[in-house]
């Protein structure tokens, strides 16, 4: 959950620090969400390497998308797509936006889960 958390701002942030904030203070906003962006996709990779070798199996583990494959599903280009065209129609901040509402969605249905205690973790 802290990972949307971060994400919701580091969109904000890249999208709205020009807005919001004189150039210099924007700068250093938009330096910030790089940075904590970059931690962000550490962390993810990090994680991935950590099931991978903890896993019983190899099909325990869903595929990565960032693991060097050339080939990826249609709705990551149409992703793409629909995010070019947004940006050139209405600007780079709605595209961030939408990184904001992907995040919050992701926040609100990683908050339903709930860990059982009286359930161990086989590994």
């Amino acid at each position: 959950m802290g990972e949307a958390v971060v994400l919701i701002f580091v969109c904000f942030g890249y999208g709205f620090s020009r807005r919001l904030f004189g150039e210099n203070t924007a700068l250093l906003v938009a330096g910030a969400c790089f940075i904590l962006d970059q931690l962000l996709m550490s962390v993810g990779m990090a994680r991935a390497t950590y099931l991978k070798k903890i896993a019983v199996q190899p099909g325990d583990v869903s595929a990565d998308p960032d693991d060097g494959r050339e080939h990826r599903p249609p709705v990551f280009h149409l992703c793409r797509l629909v995010g070019g065209i947004i940006w050139m129609r209405w600007g780079y901040e709605y595209v961030f936006l939408l990184g904001v509402a992907i995040a919050c969605v992701n926040l609100v249905s990683a908050s339903r889960f709930a860990c059982r205690a009286d359930k161990p973790v086989v590994v």
